[in-house]
C-alpha cells in the first residue's frame, strides 16, 4: 500500500499536506507548493504545471525502482498513460515521440549511479528490492 494512503488512514493527513504547509510557511512559490502537495496525484490540481508533473513522475520512477528509503511498495506504472505524462506532452509535443521503453531501460542501466546520487543526498542505503518470485 502506498505510504501516503497509510498516512491518511493512520494520521488523517499525509506527507504531501505537510510538505504543502512547509512550502507555504517558507513563502515558496505556488509552483513548489503544488509540487509538494500533489506529487502523488496531479489530478488534485485544476491545471498541473510542468514542475508538479515532473516531480510526480520522478517520484513514481523512484518508487518503482525501490528508492523509497524506508518502505517498499510493489507497483506497476504505465508511464505513457499517466496523467502527468499526458500533461507534459501537451506542453512539450516533442515528448510524444519519446520511446518510453528505451527511456526506462536507460534508467535501469544507470541505477547504480542513481542510487549513489540519491544515497549521497539522504546519507543512507536504500531498502533492498523484493526478491523476484
Amino acid at each position: 500500500m502506498p505510504l501516503h494512503v497509510i498516512e491518511q488512514q493512520v494520521f488523517a493527513f499525509t506527507h504531501c499536506e505537510t510538505g504543502q504547509m512547509l512550502c507555504e510557511h517558507w513563502g515558496l512559490s505556488k509552483e513548489l507548493v503544488d509540487a509538494a502537495r500533489c506529487h502523488h496525484d496531479v489530478s488534485l490540481l485544476p491545471a498541473a504545471g510542468p514542475l508538479a508533473c515532473l516531480v510526480h513522475l520522478s517520484d513514481l520512477l523512484c518508487r518503482v525502482r525501490y528508492l523509497g528509503y524506508g518502505y517498499d511498495e510493489i507497483m506497476g506504472v504505465d508511464l505513457g498513460g499517466d496523467a502527468a505524462w499526458q500533461i507534459l506532452v501537451t506542453t512539450c509535443p516533442a515528448l510524444e515521440n519519446m520511446d518510453l521503453v528505451r527511456f526506462t531501460l536507460d534508467i535501469d542501466g544507470a541505477m547504480d549511479q542513481i542510487v549513489d546520487t540519491v544515497d549521497s543526498v539522504f546519507g543512507a542505503k536504500r531498502v533492498a528490492a523484493p526478491a523476484a518470485t
